[in-house]
């Protein structure tokens, strides 16, 4: 490969990682502002979140639907603080990655707040062009609820 060709590779690369870098982002801050058409966009079709105290969804309408029953009713206000990304593209349309993650919730109603923290271990896939979650596995480090 000349240098040409791999200047160009390396910036494909560049581009992928950032790409989903933005994804991620825009799944944590569509959770947050409650936007879950936002959110389904985040997706592939036949995705699979896995939460470990949460279960495990499969379908990014089931997805959606879990998000409205829990993250997305007005009471309850969010914050995902993601941060840490390692991204490994591992194809052209295929791609892995781990994340920290830092939450709060505040429920209104309650008057009570949770805390949490954990990592997620991402797959992802390029569909039509975009970058979407295929897979998502959760798994909590702490939770404390005040």
């Amino acid at each position: 490969m000349g240098s040409q060709e791999e200047l160009e590779a390396r910036m494909r690369l560049l581009e992928d990682i950032e790409a989903i870098k933005r994804l991620k982002a825009q799944y944590w801050r569509s959770q947050d502002q409650k936007r879950p058409d936002e959110l389904a966009e985040c997706f592939c079709k036949d995705a699979l979140m896995d939460f470990d105290t949460e279960g495990v969804f499969r379908g990014v309408e089931t997805i959606i639907s879990s998000y409205k029953d829990s993250l997305l009713q007005k009471h309850l206000l969010t914050t995902h603080h993601g941060h840490s990304p390692e991204i490994n593209i591992t194809s052209d349309t295929t791609a892995t990655g781990k994340w920290a993650l830092r939450f709060e919730r505040i429920n209104t109603l309650k008057n009570t707040v949770t805390q949490a923290a954990g990592f997620y271990e991402d797959e992802y896939a390029k569909e039509d062009g975009h970058w979407r979650i295929r897979v998502s596995r959760f798994s909590t480090l702490f939770t404390r609820r005040l």
